[in-house]
């Protein structure tokens, strides 16, 4: 298993929530910005609040901002289940 990388993860949330600064994240999160400096030296994880946030800002994909996996930024709804004629 590959080890966490805060930094590309941190980088992948700025872009979800249309960030270009840790004031401007903390705005948008409603958390104060020494909460998202405390965060950035620690480089322990995400909270998983922020990955939510981002989920509800632009339907980001929580996976995709911790692990970056291609193809997997957004979320999609699942398709209605179909029902058979006469039912």
């Amino acid at each position: 298993m590959a080890q966490f990388d805060y930094d590309a993860a941190f980088s992948r949330l700025m872009d979800a929530m249309s960030c270009s600064s840790q004031r401007e994240l903390s705005a948008k999160l409603g958390i104060s910005q020494s909460s998202v400096s405390g965060a950035c030296i620690r480089k322990k994880g995400l909270p998983s609040s922020w990955l939510l946030q981002a989920l509800r800002y632009s339907n980001t994909n929580p996976d995709w901002v911790l692990n970056g996996y291609p193809n997997s930024r957004f979320l999609v709804p699942a398709e209605a289940p179909t029902r058979p004629a006469g039912h």
